[in-house]
């Protein structure tokens, strides 16, 4: 919340400060807070139309700059609506007298040792990752494409599923590993393991709930010590530290 400082003679027009003020002022308001801000006159909503606003509040966003790196050559309208949408649905779900319109539950068996449970966007479908020797005798990773029914019964069984038997060991899920989207709306996922001989290999998995079927089209390796690492869209970025102790 702001407040408009009033003169002698009443409240000052917007027009009286210069758009860098006003520019200034929107970047501690929220997407919701800069829609109502330019619906109170033609001056501040012709400055709540500019685009590099709009730019500002998605490279802030949490997770909308980094899972659709497109929006960035978008028009200002483009950014605006889909960081509208995000903000609605935000809200929406932070109220407290928000409850599940059903509730149901499904049987998860599968014979290895538990390394990883995601939905996917829009969260219809799960990938699971598990090690199973009996599968797989070299202990290599297994990933799992499900589809849960939505029966009533706790028995039901998946509506749909596929796997998928890797030739590496793959470690647990982290948060930055996905799921995510490319810039062509496929649904993918970063793996990554330590190898025998010490370097770092990544995987990037493609999940295609159309057929349904596991791909991992690219892997690559790196003899560096990787500090992190994050993926977004077509890319993925690490960082390492040096034999000198630099990043």
């Amino acid at each position: 919340m702001f407040v408009v400082p009033a003169s002698r003679h009443g409240i000052y027009s917007p027009s009286k400060f210069v758009v860098d003020v006003w520019l200034v002022i929107m970047r501690y308001l929220s997407v919701l807070d800069i829609i109502r801000l330019g619906s109170t006159c033609r001056t501040l909503y012709e400055f709540t139309t500019l685009r590099h606003v709009w730019r500002d509040v998605l490279f802030q966003h949490r997770f909308l700059d980094q899972c659709y790196p497109h929006l960035r050559s978008c028009t200002a309208e483009d950014i605006r609506h889909q960081l509208k949408t995000a903000a609605r649905l935000d809200h929406i779900w932070t109220q407290p007298n928000i409850v599940p319109k059903r509730l149901y539950t499904f049987p998860l068996d599968f014979p290895g040792v538990f390394q990883g449970l995601k939905f996917l966007p829009g969260g219809t479908w799960l990938v699971l990752l598990f090690h199973c020797r009996n599968l797989n005798p070299s202990r290599h990773s297994n990933l799992c494409l499900i589809k849960p029914s939505t029966g009533a019964g706790a028995n039901d069984f998946p509506a749909a599923s596929t796997t998928f038997q890797s030739e590496m060991c793959w470690l647990p899920f982290l948060d930055q590993d996905g799921p995510y989207k490319s810039s062509r709306g496929d649904d993918l996922m970063l793996l990554r393991t330590k190898c025998n001989d010490g370097s770092n290999a990544f995987g990037i998995v493609h999940l295609n709930t159309k057929i349904p079927s596991i791909t991992i089209p690219l892997i690559f390796r790196t003899n560096v010590f990787v500090r992190n690492y994050a993926a977004a869209g077509d890319y993925v970025v690490y960082g390492w530290i040096t034999s000198d102790r630099r990043i």
